[in-house]
């Protein structure tokens, strides 16, 4: 459904022609599809063109909206490359994106018509709409995320709702009351803006929200249990075509604060150390809904196995809950010592301190290697007796040395920190002192 008009996937999969002579519109050519890019705006346009290309099997790239002229220019050049590769059968790709390069370049992943089969049939076994149901669409198409919620759709029971108002409210409003909105999909971000609009229990067929995109506080999961709003979190990206871990349904009442979840049917989990910090364990996935290399790239990715190392650092407790700790890309390295720049973000959140628009980078130090520094947008920096006290519970180490305002802090439209972009921005305004604080 877009805004008030219904457009469900279980009538228009009835109407295959219609989709795929649409599909010749917009690709023209009788005998081989023709691979090409797709400018990812929110709008049904664009959902129907993902079908349509899903049903006449068109490969097709991802291509932001505000894709920058490199981006665009990869993406021509990999479709003129002929590497998009015409399929005539579910063996081949389905589509590519672009990863959020919150790490650095984007790198093109290729999403196989075979991963998209098995990450539907595993998300089964994860929240999803009732047949009939609505899935609320909030994220951005052009990322795994937004595209495997069509995906969904259009191989399952339920419909997709886009909507031009994504605003808290709005979204606050539809699961008080939409009774046709079964799940939506947030990042913490959004989630905990919306929560101020939530003052009462969602509606009664209102499944709960999927979360990604990195964990929540304990403080904000009580608040969603004092309402009754199920939150389901998980974790998965572009290159395990979404979700591949998440919480069961029936243990979200009872799962640990943090977790992303247990491996869903079908995905293998490992935790094995990090060569250059043995003290930190890598977490690696394997299962048919894993991709099997980035576009254009000779990188070494996989074991003799077939394990693939995600990149980020984990632990698994007693129970089988994986928890993410941090981006290996992320972690600080200071006199030796590991910092999880999470982990002080969290605390300084948790004492009440800060509560938004504020991160913790490394920057590079000639005594220390890295210093860890607090950057402030938009308010007073803190006091340093306050940070210390704030932060009383965590070794000294981890205090920042320093703290800098700074006009913004950079990141993906989903809420995620780009770390190295801040440390970038940080170092341009660094003082001498490194132990000012």
């Amino acid at each position: 459904m877009y805004n008030k008009t219904f457009l469900k996937y279980r009538d228009i999969t009835v109407s295959r022609d219609l989709l795929i002579a649409l599909a010749e519109l917009h690709y023209p050519g009788n005998n081989e599809p023709v691979a090409s890019t797709m400018v990812m705006h929110p709008t049904p346009e664009t959902i129907i063109k993902i079908a349509s290309c899903w049903l006449k099997k068109i490969p097709f790239v991802a291509v932001p909206p505000d894709a920058s002229e490199p981006v665009l220019e990869r993406a021509q050049k990999l479709v003129e490359s002929q590497q998009t590769g015409n399929t005539t059968d579910d063996q081949g790709i389905f589509c590519y994106v672009f990863t959020s390069g919150t790490t650095g370049t984007p790198k093109i992943v290729p999403v196989g018509r075979a991963q998209v089969r098995a990450a539907v049939a595993s998300s089964s076994h994860s929240i999803q709409p009732a047949p009939g149901q609505l899935w609320v669409l909030t994220l951005p198409l052009h990322h795994i995320g937004g595209i495997s919620i069509v995906m969904r759709a259009l191989l399952g029971d339920f419909g997709v709702w886009l909507t031009d108002d994504r605003s808290p409210g709005a979204i606050a409003q539809h699961i008080h009351a939409d009774a046709q909105c079964g799940v939506v999909s947030l990042v913490p971000t959004q989630l905990q803006r919306v929560l101020p609009h939530l003052s009462s229990q969602p509606h009664r067929e209102f499944q709960g929200v999927l979360l990604g995109g990195g964990p929540l506080m304990a403080e904000t999961i009580q608040q969603c249990r004092a309402i009754g709003l199920p939150v389901y979190p998980s974790f998965g990206m572009s290159e395990t075509t979404a979700q591949c871990l998440a919480v069961p349904p029936d243990l979200v009442e009872s799962a640990p604060a943090g977790t992303c979840g247990m491996p869903l049917p079908g995905v293998e989990a490992t935790l094995r150390p990090d060569p250059d910090a043995p003290d930190l364990q890598l977490l690696w996935v394997r299962g048919e809904q894993v991709f099997s290399g980035y576009a254009n790239s000779g990188e070494a990715l996989f074991d003799r196995e077939g394990w693939f190392c995600t990149g980020d650092y984990a632990r698994r407790d007693e129970k089988g809950y994986y928890f993410i700790e941090m981006r290996r890309t992320d972690r600080i390295v200071t006199g030796g010592e590991n910092v999880n720049p999470v982990e002080v973000e969290q605390a300084l959140a948790a004492s009440g301190l800060l509560s938004k628009h504020f991160a913790v980078a490394g920057v590079p130090d000639p005594e220390w290697g890295q210093r860890v520094v607090l950057a402030v947008c938009n308010q007073q920096a803190p006091a340093p007796d306050d940070i210390h006290q704030a932060l009383q519970h965590l070794e000294r180490f981890k205090h920042p040395k320093q703290v800098i305002q700074v006009d913004h802090i950079p990141g993906s439209e989903s809420g995620k920190i780009n770390r190295r972009s801040l440390a970038e921005l940080l170092v341009g305004k660094m003082i001498p002192d490194p132990d000012s604080i």
